[in-house]
């Protein structure tokens, strides 16, 4: 078919029809109240060659219309308030949006068949959601989930179906004899190319896509997490690679295999107590199990059960005592117990048995660190490189250590080298930028503080680090909205601070005033606050409200040279210009080299009618200048 037939195609197919007929497939499925799906339709001839060649089936090129349906999570997630209990980002949002966007797509392919057109679905669009969203430039939490074609005589000959479709009555009837072998069959002559090729890679492609989408692979349900259940969540990691390590085989349907399962789902959850109660109901049939007993070794540390933990991890170890990650969960719980020395031999051990354990080398580095020997640190974190392999984990920390020496060029290097690794690492992009802002270089920081806040949109430390460098490049609306992003999930007085300071730039002082009412409230003798205070009452021209703000931070603080300025210049705007040269004099005790104290000193000799002594202070001020 030419492009010429495909736009004739197009025309009989009446795209300006498509909106409607995708609205009416919405209403049947029952799909509302939440922007929950988005469709994307492609007619170009680029964007339809494109897809072919991803799917590798030519004849999608020559087919008229092409539609993507997208769960997309985005609009909600960013528009629903801050830690609502609504959360789109985990794995079971992902699976509950994708029944409802497949949903959708049946019913547009039933109403296109109603009107004789020919339609077929590509369902392993799934398999390329990479491509597919960087194609279409998809945001976070938008997710292409499947295709349907219209309108090409190709659309009936290929056949996806593994087998006949079974029908039963009432009650599942076991297959027959026939039908096994017929599997049975079919299994041994595609197995090789479906399980070692397609499901593999499809599985890796899948994990990938979910992750650079924005869906949480933990399953987590918080939108917000506090450090317990950041605390939680880590355990349950903890616990499964624990799991993982010891290889203690059972069933998928064991008993259980389904009550570790579960209890790991809780300790995710922030519920210890019940991942305490299936781990102990687990250990009732199988005392010697290793990952049981270690998992609630990790559960009894978290709740502070020390003994317990103690117990449960030596009993652990005499049944698998070659596993790397029991030896490193011990040296937790003897670390809890304020043991230092002992927990670093235990995560040596743990090294000696598996040295490519990044987990231990991370907390003896982290140890040193603790115990003021950055240096150690820093060697430990490159030995572990070198036994670990590469890790961008293991390369952000290098750098936080090389900051803390003072090495920023090592530093950025090591934060470089690690998002080549990982390349949209937020946690590395953040570091890497306030580096670069420490350096001076806002520009740069800004570009990477916009690739890690497209991760975490709504992170405050990001928005606010962010603002800042905006603001040294004097583009005080952008940073103001920086703040005000920021303060929307997190109500930091630094956030106000910075907000009071970027309206007082734009010169809206009763804004900024206001800001820092609301600070004091919180820290009533901030010296700081009261200064900026006195400075927006000074420009409202509310002179007395402002000379009480310096006297206040003054009895706070009385040998800091800015506040004694600021009151000389209150002073002087009332025309009480003796005060004032005593306020200008007893600044420049403190700060001697400062051009607007001189300059100040020089006005209120100049209006006293020193002229000779002012003339003194305008050149010094000169000199300085």
């Amino acid at each position: 078919m030419s492009n010429k037939e495909a736009r004739g195609l197009q025309n009989k197919i009446c795209l300006a029809e498509l909106p409607k007929l995708l609205r009416e497939a919405q209403r049947r499925v029952g799909i509302d109240n939440v922007a929950a799906v988005s469709a994307l339709i492609l007619t170009s001839p680029d964007d339809r060659k494109w897809l072919a060649n991803l799917t590798s089936r030519d004849w999608i090129g020559f087919a008229p219309v092409c539609i993507i349906f997208c769960l997309d999570y985005s609009l909600p997630r960013h528009s629903c308030p801050a830690g609502s209990a609504l959360s789109f980002d985990t794995l079971t949002a992902f699976i509950r949006g994708t029944t409802a966007v497949a949903a959708w797509a049946q019913a547009v392919s039933e109403i296109v068949k109603e009107t004789g057109m020919r339609i077929k679905a590509i369902p392993d669009l799934l398999t390329n959601a990479v491509q597919v969203a960087d194609r279409l430039e998809l945001p976070r939490l938008t997710f292409p989930v499947i295709a349907l074609v219209l309108g090409h005589d190709e659309l009936s000959t290929e056949d996806t179906n593994l087998g006949p479709v079974r029908i039963h009555f009432g009650r599942y009837q076991p297959p027959s004899p026939e039908e096994t072998t017929s599997i049975q069959d079919w299994w041994r002559t595609s197995r090789d190319k479906l399980v070692k090729t397609y499901c593999r890679a499809a599985g890796r492609e899948l994990i990938t896509a979910l992750d650079k989408a924005g869906f949480d692979l933990n399953n987590s349900a918080f939108t917000n997490p506090s450090e317990e259940e950041l605390s939680g969540k880590a355990a349950a990691r903890r616990m499964r690679q624990l799991c993982r390590s010891t290889a203690y085989k059972r069933g998928l349907m064991n008993r259980n295999h389904l009550r570790l399962q579960l209890a790991l789902i809780a300790q995710a959850a922030g519920q210890p107590d019940h991942a305490q109660r299936l781990l102990l109901e687990a250990l009732a049939a199988e005392p010697d199990a290793p990952d049981i007993l270690g998992c609630l070794a990790l559960v009894a540390q978290i709740k502070g059960q020390l003994e317990k933990a103690t117990d449960y991890i030596g009993r652990a170890i005499v049944s698998r005592p070659e596993c790397a990650w029991l030896r490193y969960v011990q040296g937790h719980i003897i670390l809890r117990q304020g043991l230092t020395e002992q927990a670093k031999a235990s995560f040596n051990q743990a090294l000696e048995q598996d040295a490519s354990l990044i987990e231990a080398w991370l907390d003896l580095a982290k140890l040193a660190e603790e115990q003021g020997k950055p240096e150690e640190a820093l060697a430990i974190y490159r030995q572990a490189r070198e036994s670990a392999g590469p890790s961008a984990t293991l390369l952000n920390n290098e750098g936080l250590c090389l900051v803390s020496l003072g090495r920023y060029t090592e530093a950025i290097e090591c934060y470089q080298e690690a998002l080549k690794l990982k390349a949209n690492d937020p946690a590395v992009l953040a570091n890497l930028a306030l580096v670069l802002g420490q350096e001076g270089e806002y520009e740069e920081a800004v570009l990477l503080y916009n690739k890690a806040l497209r991760a975490r949109p709504q992170d405050p430390n990001l928005l606010n680090n962010k603002g800042y460098c905006l603001g040294r490049l004097g583009k005080y609306e952008e940073a103001l909205n920086c703040y005000e992003l920021a303060l929307q999930t997190d109500s930091q007085i630094d956030l106000l601070h910075n907000k009071a300071s970027c309206l007082t730039r734009l010169g809206r002082y009763q804004e900024a005033l206001n800001c820092y009412d609301q600070v004091l409230s919180s820290t009533p003798s901030d010296p700081s606050t009261l200064n900026n205070r006195g400075l927006c009452l000074l420009a409202l021209g509310r002179f007395r409200e402002a000379l009480h703000c310096f006297d206040e931070a003054l009895a706070l603080q009385p040998e800091t040279a800015v506040f004694w300025g600021n009151k000389g210049a209150c002073l002087f705007q009332q025309g009480m210009y003796q005060e004032a040269l005593a306020a200008y004099e007893r600044a420049l005790t403190l700060a001697p080299e400062e051009l607007p104290y001189y300059s100040g000193k020089g006005m209120c000799l100049d209006y006293l009618g020193y002229a000779e002594e002012a003339v003194a202070c305008y050149n010094r001020a000169l000199k300085l200048a």
